[in-house]
């Protein structure tokens, strides 16, 4: 028979009673190698990062791209919006017409190959898993760089001008970017699911779009949920919460696949340098030299936004943005 052990409690090391959580921890001054130093960079990987970066290398810039999916194109892949509408338009440009080949809808690794392809022709170098985790400034507050974040590490990168093409232009707001507030109360999100039939519930529209997808148990149909969610803020817990309410009111035991992000035309929109020249000033906010916001925060209407942020679009936005960011750089 065995003694019935009593559990003791442990002692904090030394003996010392509890203390009360620290709110902050000091770092110590330490140094950061500088690993590359270009004319334009472009944080966030979306198609019209893309096509900024090769129109800012072919205009003479030294350029970077570097994002923090593993993957060239989260505006389509990670948010699962992955088709063209049937009455749409042909794509003008060359890249989005390689993105695009035909009405329908095309696959992730089309697109991320795609994007590759053309900044690897382009020779623009580009970083995956990246992310822009501080912005620099100089000694009169102007955007000089970024300290970047991976598995190896952190290093800084510096730069003469920054087009910030993640979607909620997380490093122009580290930069003091003026932007319109983020309005509490329900938003709308779209979410992009494939297989099981069309979700219902409060708070849940859904779509059934044209195309399907393939699986292992035959072709899947694919739904484009619009979800009305509360949103306290715009903050990344917010956004964190919201995805997880999103996967809540879109489950369905024979999903097979689901969009990785949620997408949303940002309801909060950046001020605009009154300034600017006018095919720019939607991309320029107030107070904030030699940056450029590339997406939808723009300075306009949030029907334009939405009209912005369809891939042809904002391929031929990144266009005009990386012309004038080279030009501005050449120009430091």
């Amino acid at each position: 028979m065995t003694k019935k052990r009593t559990p003791t409690k442990r002692k904090n090391p030394g003996g010392h009673p509890p203390a009360e959580a620290p709110r902050w921890i000091r770092e110590e001054a330490t140094e950061i190698p500088v690993t590359e130093s270009v004319d334009v960079l472009v944080v966030g990987g979306s198609t019209g990062a893309v096509a900024a970066a090769i129109e800012a290398a072919a205009a003479g810039a030294e350029t970077l791209l570097l994002t923090g999916f593993t993957y060239l194109g989260e505006d389509l892949c990670a948010t699962g919006r992955l088709w063209r509408e049937p009455d749409a338009d042909p794509p003008a440009d060359p890249l989005a017409r390689a993105l695009f080949p035909r009405a329908g809808a095309v696959t992730p690794m089309h697109v991320k190959r795609t994007l590759d392809q053309a900044l690897e022709a382009a020779g623009v170098p580009f970083l995956f898993g990246s992310f822009a985790a501080e912005a620099l400034r100089d000694a009169d507050g102007r955007f000089l760089g970024v300290i970047a974040a991976d598995r190896t590490g952190r290093r800084a990168i510096r730069a003469r001008t920054l087009i910030d093409a993640t979607d909620r232009a997380f490093v122009a707001r580290q930069l003091g970017a003026p932007f319109r507030p983020y309005a509490a109360g329900e938003q709308s999100f779209l979410r992009v699911v494939a297989g099981g039939p069309p979700r219902e519930g409060a708070g849940v529209t859904c779509r059934t779009l044209p195309h399907t997808i393939e699986a292992e148990s035959g072709p899947q149909p694919v739904y484009a949920c619009t979800l009305r969610i509360p949103m306290p803020d715009g903050s990344f817990r917010s956004f964190a919460a919201a995805g997880q309410a999103a996967r809540d009111l879109t489950f369905h035991p024979a999903e097979v696949e689901a969009s990785d992000v949620l997408f949303q035309v940002p309801p909060d929109p950046l001020i605009a340098e009154a300034d600017a020249p006018a095919e720019l000033r939607p991309f320029r906010p107030s107070g904030t030299p030699r940056v450029f916001v590339l997406g939808g925060c723009a300075a306009v209407g949030r029907a334009a936004a939405a009209r912005l942020l369809d891939p042809a679009a904002l391929v031929a936005a990144g266009r005009t943005v990386g012309r004038a960011a080279a030009e501005e750089a050449a120009g430091i």
